[in-house]
């Protein structure tokens, strides 16, 4: 369970990244750079420079044997990279980027800024104009900004009519583009992107080697200038956008993965994994009986993960060029953590293999709640200091599961303060965050405590059984009936008690304080006489059915429908659950709704 955050580095040309090499000189293999903890994200410069994301907000950028620091005073949703310079979106919505060179052509900015390496700058074209970024994509020199009103805006070359708006015009400023946009993708190679609308998926730019699976015509190299819709060349195998999970594109090929795991491609023959040129999009037949989790797609290969645990790659893989291959092939992992997931960023001369820090944003939920320490009265880190009430409080049945121990008998511990402040620190550690950082002072607490080192259960295989759990519940959820009217009598004049007419949804309180924003401002502004509540009644106006499908989400991160249950009537009740209940992290929640969506729940 212990996480090594290395980076780990695939090299065509091991000329690039040598300054991040613990070992090299190793052939076609993956290998560990030096040790990076607590990573996020990794993006990757063409000209091999390295941005990474750590928690906290912390970036680190690795530039001609130099690494530079930056902190953002507020919460980073993402980071980008084209050619040269990286772009970060935080979830207030404001976009700042960094220069990995002393030149950038394609830099959006009304005033001056500084030209220098790693100098980091605020965009503030949006935010002088109230606009909030949502997300980015690159393609080579031009940028695509997605806002959170679902307008696009862009900037940059648009030579090949990238920008889709009509011109081959070039754009210093970002434009606006087009509204109603869901989703964009593109590529730091590419001269052309994707971008859907609901179910429909549309292209512009360069079209060469038929890469956006348009079918063979005679508009190889043409110019869209305007975009063109995808969606009907897809209709054939039963896909259109909202089954899309991820898409890349470079100057001659585009693949895309779905959320079952099939993965299509077209364009050139040497990178879109059939080894032969395919002008619509195709299932790629080696990987016909794999699930693709995650993949990267560079200027001259691409690399695929699978679920389990496998790596293919294809293209100019080797540093010899009669060892290219056309079609997949699988690549040695390194020795790396298989029980987080795996995630690979491509630039042109290398790629990096790398684990996330969580497995998923639930796990980022409870980190943050640790991180804050405190919520109201709830101080997790009382703990051998004066007092167990932070375990007692709400969260006694969290540590009892992930134990198999009494709380009295940590209790006890605690008290009689057994446990240094490091020991202590690392049991809490593993029992909100299920991270191991300090396995000596870890493996005493359990020696203490008569448990097994290291500990097999994982934090979300523990939230599974107390989901399961139904006497341990401590709190209700109150949802109006849906024939039930709001009339303060019955039929006979009687008076009706204010609590009939509401059917109940068992929950752990400490989940809904973990998990939601508004159920967490609730609990944490309640006067003296409400904090010993055991329920709270829901105004959303949802149906019990996906009022129950969102509280199991809480503990699962999954969306999981019946066979009664209507996938559409759950999608459109919880598309503003995100909103509305005040979910962080909400990429995964969005992910799992569209996958309702596109039929595959």
């Amino acid at each position: 369970m212990e996480n090594k955050n290395n980076i780990y580095v695939f090299e065509k040309d091991r000329s690039k990244l040598n300054f991040l090499i613990a070992q090299n000189k190793i052939n076609d293999k993956w290998y560990p750079t030096k040790k990076i903890k607590e990573i996020q994200k990794v993006a990757l410069s063409n000209s091999s420079d390295l941005l990474v994301l750590k928690q906290n907000n912390k970036l680190l950028m690795y530039t001609n044997s130099t690494k530079h620091k930056y902190q953002i005073d507020e919460q980073i949703k993402n980071i980008y990279s084209n050619r040269l310079i990286y772009f970060i979106v935080t979830e207030s919505g404001k976009v700042f980027f960094l220069s990995s060179k002393t030149s950038h052509t394609v830099v959006p900015s009304q005033e001056s800024c500084s030209g220098d390496i790693g100098f980091l700058n605020e965009l503030k074209f949006f935010t002088n104009k109230n606009i909030l970024v949502d997300s980015m994509a690159m393609a080579g020199w031009t940028n695509y900004f997605l806002c959170k009103d679902q307008s696009l805006y862009g900037n940059g070359l648009n030579r090949e009519g990238q920008l889709g708006n009509g011109t081959q015009q070039n754009e210093q400023m970002p434009v606006f583009l087009r509204k109603n946009v869901d989703r964009i993708f593109a590529g730091n190679s590419s001269r052309g992107m994707f971008y859907t609308q609901g179910i429909k998926l549309f292209a512009c730019g360069e079209n060469s080697y038929y890469k956006f699976g348009t079918g063979k015509t005679n508009d190889n190299n043409h110019k869209y200038t305007s975009p063109v819709e995808i969606t009907p060349f897809l209709e054939k195998y039963g896909i259109n956008a909202t089954h899309i999970k991820d898409l890349q594109t470079n100057g001659n090929t585009t693949i895309f993965i779905t959320h079952e795991g099939k993965t299509y491609s077209c364009g050139d023959g040497m990178y879109n994994g059939h080894n032969k040129e395919v002008c619509s999009f195709t299932e790629i037949p080696k990987l016909m009986n794999k699930t693709a989790i995650h993949f990267g797609l560079a200027e001259y290969y691409a690399i695929l993960l699978t679920e389990d645990n496998e790596c293919y790659g294809w293209g100019k893989i080797k540093n010899s060029n009669s060892q290219n291959t056309g079609e997949p092939q699988k690549i040695e992992l390194p020795k790396i953590n298989l029980s987080l997931p795996l995630v690979v960023s491509c630039g042109t001369n290398s790629s990096v293999l790398y684990n996330t820090n969580y497995k998923t944003n639930l796990q980022a939920d409870f980190r943050t709640f640790y991180k804050d320490q405190q919520l109201g009265e709830i101080s997790i880190k009382s703990i051998g200091s004066h007092s167990t009430e932070s375990l007692l409080h709400c969260f006694q049945i969290l540590i009892e599961t992930r134990t198999g121990t009494q709380i009295k008998q940590i209790e006890d511990l605690f008290k009689e303060k057994t446990f240094s402040e490091e020991e202590t620190n690392a049991f809490l550690e593993w029992a909100f965050v299920d991270q191991i950082t300090n396995k000596v002072s870890l493996n005493t607490v359990f020696e203490s405590l008569n448990l097994n080192f290291p500990p097999e259960n994982s934090l979300e295989s523990d939230l599974l059984k107390l989901y399961k759990n139904e006497s341990s519940k401590d709190f209700n959820i109150l949802v109006k009936e849906e024939d039930d009217d709001d009339d303060d009598e019955d039929e006979d004049g009687n008076e009706v008690d204010e609590d009939e007419g509401f059917e109940e949804i068992p929950v752990h309180k400490f989940i809904l304080i973990t998990r939601s924003g508004l159920y967490r401002d609730l609990f944490n502004n309640v006067n003296e006489k409400e904090k010993n509540m055991r329920q709270v009644k829901d105004f959303s106006g949802k149906s019990i059915e996906s009022l129950e499908i969102l509280i199991k989400y809480f503990y699962t991160n999954k969306i999981e429908l019946t066979a009664d249950d209507d996938p559409q009537l759950i999608a459109e009740e919880l598309e503003d659950a995100v909103e509305y209940y005040q979910l962080s992290n909400n990429s995964n929640f969005n992910q799992e709704l569209n996958k309702i969506k596109s039929g595959f729940i």
